[in-house]
């Protein structure tokens, strides 16, 4: 029995062997009394086959161990026998035989000299290590700071059995395996989904990725504004693996995500949560509907492999921080640093809160604040220097590359904290009610936002007190420590980086909730765990079946969101629908529309992502594209030349080509129009300058008082009606007949609404000048307002006669159409006034009021107006009240009554801004209306005939 108890490996206290442990160079005793299993094997004769175990010798009261299970060679003393008195003297190390000779039974007197066996010299061997053997094993099962990354133990056979290794491999597939399976399982509808938003930037034409020194620009510079060289590289290494296509990279997200569940489970585990909670868990992880996004999207490689990295440093740390045995594993810090480094280079803004996780979980270990002391902070004194350094490498690319405003949230801090006030909120609901997710999302209108905003962030601070004061309990614990790593991994990044991570992901749904989201499960699945463990008998059954059906019931919820990103139609509709103020939507909606040949439904989406967002270059392209097909040459060559105005790289020259070709077929086009002395527009109006059109006749005739003149016009053109009245005045005493003088007086008081002075002089420039084209057209519009539409009729006809490409002229005759009760000529009035100007915003408003509110169903129709009057109100920047109350009739009248109230809400607020007290009141009887869903209807008109030029 002794030499099977010295056989024995260490036991779970980290002693290789019982008390009574020496070095061969540790002191002995004078030779004692053979022991009593000696004395049994003496008897047992010479040729007795020795025990098994390590080859064994004896000197005196002493037994060395030639080789034991951890090659040492090591002395205990005789565990039976008497041990006789102690002379403190070294002894020398002796060979050990192979077949030790039998003893006699010891005897009353001394075996004789010549009796005893010969002594040989032992050979002398080198010092033993004091240092004790590495446990495997602590007291609760975890495996040893030494083993293998992922848990399961090597084949090392001074360690472990082969069997043993094997067994333990074994345990960790069949855990490890399933989370594998249901990750993969979950996102298969993802690996074939399209391009999302941005990823045509990453993996198009211009994209760094098609460079010739794409690898060297990536190191140096920051794409998509954030330098992540990591990231960029391994996209840029698949780029030139897979192409454009995206099934390869789609399969890459999946397989790191599916890799990350796994590292979840092992950092659970060594987290001491108990099996199943930490398996459960991670399982949730790599099915929650919640990611599907997240992981199918190419662009936010960053995200998914930076979480990847993440999760790889904590397992490092906490495998440094936690050893089994006496001494730490230095390896391990190192390659936590290391994995913290890749963090910062493939996601900074996650690396910023990684160091308060890692102290969270050293907390969390510790079981309390007790044993948690400052030496445990300065251990992460080097991911402090490295956030640091992200942090300030981040401000530098802020400053670098300005962020677009996407969301119009405003900049500063205001913005900032909204948008974090706003996503913990989000965050919160998407994880609980995975459902209702979006692909991107949008804010609250109104300043109530930003008090919401920071309503939500003191509900987060509230959190943490209840937390601090219960974090005694077991719960309180668990809501600290959840409560750390959400606002580490999802609200710092929001707060602490600069303005370009809150402005142009602040829309993107999961974004940070992919990260901050791990908080959130643990926290949940650990309580709802813990409480089935109370169940007494049946606590595994109830567990059990909780985690069936937890995972049953988000596996179709995630394979029906990953669905939807295959079809890249219906997921923008999708967008659309419920966020339709993201400008993003309605341009890519409009996008997959023309993709998939159906150029007739792109046109809406893509005029309403322009009315939003007049800098989208993209869909300025896809619009002018869409509307050559549909023949409207004009309005396409505005789309066109914004497009290549906004992203030159956008250029579209083979449709250039094609317009330019149906221009010259159609004769050419209407004419350019002059521009006199660059009198652009008149204040309020959107029209051009009249006197613009007679240009020549100002040039010819204007003779000595072309000074007088000029300066009379830049008196007009500034607002300084005196001062021009007393110009013209000045030139009509010198020269009474004066056409010009008259024409220039007679537009002053048109501006000062003094009616009968205008028309002296209007009509006395016109006999005096029957080239001047301007003042038929400024007396038909004061007979216009007298209602004589006849006469007002004859002299816009007039101007038209003299001026083909006044569009000034053909609208105000369909005006005096529409009013005399002919809304058939003036829509073709109209239609021609657009044509000589596509971006004519009163042409376009007219036109859009009269297909929404007239009272014959036959003249309406909503689509169309919803078109013209998003185009106006994009044109005049949504400052006119005018134009927002008939994109409210527009939306009406198509049925859209929730937008039909917001625009009429914007139109009601410009109109009190402006004191207009008359279109205050006219715009509340029609929100009314809507409010009952109910369109607006202008009353109906008796027909006058009129004459048409």
């Amino acid at each position: 029995m002794a030499d099977e108890q010295d056989n024995r490996p260490a036991d779970d206290g980290g002693r290789p062997f019982e008390d009574g442990m020496h070095d061969l160079d540790a002191p002995g005793g004078e030779p004692a009394t053979p022991s009593a299993p000696d004395a049994r094997q003496a008897s047992e004769g010479p040729d007795a086959t020795p025990p098994p175990g390590p080859a064994r010798r004896e000197s005196n009261d002493w037994e060395v161990l030639e080789n034991d299970p951890y090659g040492r060679r090591v002395r205990r003393r005789r565990p039976a026998g008497g041990s006789g008195s102690h002379r403190h003297r070294r002894h020398h190390d002796e060979e050990a035989e192979p077949a030790p000779a039998a003893r006699p039974e010891p005897s009353e007197e001394p075996l004789a000299e010549e009796a005893r066996p010969p002594r040989e010299e032992p050979e002398r061997r080198e010092r033993p290590s004091h240092r004790r053997p590495r446990r495997e094993h602590d007291r609760k099962g975890e495996p040893a700071a030494g083993a293998n990354i992922l848990g399961f133990k090597g084949f090392r056979e001074n360690r472990l059995t082969r069997r043993d290794a094997w067994q333990a491999f074994r345990r960790f597939i069949i855990a490890s395996g399933p989370l594998l399976a249901l990750a993969i399982l979950a996102h298969i509808p993802a690996m074939v989904s399209g391009r999302l938003w941005r990823d045509d930037i990453l993996l198009g034409d211009g994209s760094f990725l098609t460079e010739p020194n794409g690898i060297v620009s990536l190191w140096v510079s920051s794409a998509e504004g954030e330098y992540a060289p990591v990231s960029w590289l391994i996209l840029w290494v698949e780029h030139l693996v897979w192409g454009a296509g995206g099934t390869g990279y789609h399969l890459l997200n999946v397989l790191l995500h599916a890799v990350s569940a796994v590292l979840l489970w092992r950092v659970l585990r060594k987290l001491r949560l108990p099996g199943p909670t930490a398996w459960v868990a991670a399982a949730v992880f790599a099915i929650h509907p919640a990611f599907i996004y997240p992981v199918g999207w190419i662009a936010e490689r960053g995200l998914i492999l930076g979480t990847f990295f993440a999760l790889l440093c904590v397992l490092f740390y906490l495998k440094y921080d936690m050893p089994v045995g006496d001494q730490r594993n230095d390896d391990m810090a190192w390659y936590a640093i290391l994995a913290h480094a890749l963090v910062c280079l493939s996601k900074p803004a996650l690396g910023l809160g990684l160091p308060f996780v890692l102290l969270a979980c050293m907390w969390w270990t510790r079981q309390g604040h007790s044993s948690f002391r400052g030496r445990h902070v300065a251990r992460c004194s080097v991911f402090f220097v490295l956030s640091a350094l992200t942090l300030a490498g981040a401000v530098l690319v802020h400053f670098l590359t300005p962020p677009p405003d996407l969301v119009g949230i405003g900049t500063g801090w205001v913005g900032q904290l909204s948008v974090a006030g706003w996503s913990c909120l989000r965050m919160l609901g998407v994880m609980l009610y995975p459902a209702g997710q979006q692909l991107l999302r949008t804010f609250p209108e109104g300043a109530g936002r930003i008090g919401v905003g920071y309503g939500l962030l003191a509900g987060v601070a509230v959190i943490y007190v209840i937390a601090h004061l219960t974090r005694r309990t077991r719960i309180g614990k668990a809501l600290l420590f959840a409560w750390i790593v959400f606002m580490a991994w999802a609200v710092l990044p929001l707060v602490a980086l600069p303005q370009y991570e809150v402005i142009r992901h602040g829309v993107a749904a999961g974004h940070w909730q992919y990260p901050g989201g791990l908080a959130i499960i643990v926290l949940v699945v650990g309580l709802l765990m813990a409480a089935f463990q109370k169940a007494g008998s049946g606590a595994p059954l109830v567990s059990n079946l909780f985690a069936i059906v937890l995972i049953v019931a988000l596996v179709p919820i995630s394979v029906s969101q990953g669905l939807i990103l295959r079809d890249p139609v219906a997921l923008w509709t999708r967008v659309t629908e419920t966020c339709p103020r993201i400008w993003v939507g309605h341009s890519y909606l409009g996008l997959a529309l023309v993709q998939a040949d159906e150029v007739a439904r792109a046109e809406l989406p893509l005029r309403r992502a322009v009315d939003l967002n007049p800098n989208d270059a993209l869909a300025h392209k896809l619009l002018g594209q869409s509307l050559l097909k549909k023949g409207e040459l004009m309005a396409s060559k505005t789309h066109l030349e914004a497009a290549n105005t906004l992203d030159p790289s956008l250029r579209d020259k083979a449709s250039e080509a094609e317009l330019e070709r149906l221009l010259v077929d159609a004769g050419s086009g209407p004419k350019s129009l002059p521009n006199f002395l660059n009198i652009s527009t008149l204040p309020g109006h959107g029209k051009r300058e009249i006197l613009a059109y007679d240009k020549s006749v100002f040039d010819e005739e204007a003779g000595p008082h072309a000074v007088e003149l000029q300066s009379a016009i830049r008196d007009l053109r500034e607002g300084s009606y005196d001062r021009a009245r007393d110009r013209a005045g000045a030139i009509l005493k010198e020269e009474p007949k004066s056409a010009l003088a008259n024409y220039v007086l007679g537009y002053t008081h048109f501006q000062r609404n003094d009616a009968d002075l205008a028309l002296t002089h209007l009509n006395a420039a016109r006999k005096l000048n029957p080239r001047l084209s301007g003042p038929h057209y400024l007396i038909g519009e004061l007979l216009l307002a007298r209602k004589d539409y006849e006469s007002a009729v004859k002299s816009f006809g007039e101007a038209i006669r003299l001026q083909p490409d006044m569009a000034e002229a053909y609208l105000s005759t369909g005006l005096a159409m529409e009013r005399a009760g002919s809304a058939t000529k003036a829509a073709e009035f109209y239609a021609a006034a657009l044509v000589v100007r596509s971006d004519f915003v009163d042409a376009l408003d007219a036109m859009a009021s009269l297909l929404a509110t007239h009272p014959e169903e036959r003249f309406r129709n909503g689509t169309q107006a919803i078109k013209l009057a998003e185009r106006a109100c994009l044109l005049d920047g949504r400052k006119s009240h005018a134009t927002q109350l008939t994109l409210a009739c527009a939306y009406a009248e198509a049925g859209h009554y929730r937008d039909a109230l917001a625009a009429a809400r914007k139109s009601l607020d410009l109109a009190q801004a402006a004191n207009d007290t008359a279109a205050t009141k006219d715009i509340e009887e029609k929100i009314e209306l809507f409010k009952l869903n109910q369109p607006f209807r202008r009353p109906p008109v008796k027909t006058v005939q009129g004459a048409i030029p």
